[in-house]
């Protein structure tokens, strides 16, 4: 699950990347949901060559680790990522 954020320091916008050297926001969490098997790994794909201009919260569910928690009092580590 993703939610947009403002970006408010303008400062940040010093550092955006240019349009050559990096990937679109929806192409990364393509191959994101693809290539990884782990919300640790999942953040990792998204993460690779952002621009620094579409800024986001993730919310990433390991469904692996879900089903391996359920029947037990607490869900197992890394089981919910946040991340900016």
């Amino acid at each position: 699950m993703e939610t947009t954020l403002e970006l408010i320091d303008e400062n940040s916008f010093l550092d955006v990347l240019p349009a050559s050297d990096y990937i679109p926001d929806h192409y990364r969490v393509i191959t994101a949901n693809r290539l990884a098997f782990h919300s640790h790994d999942w953040i990792e794909w998204l993460a690779f060559i952002n621009s620094g201009t579409y800024c986001s919260e993730w919310m990433v569910i390991d469904l692996h680790k879900f089903k391996e928690s359920v029947g037990k009092p607490k869900l197992a580590k890394g089981t919910l990522i946040v991340s900016e």
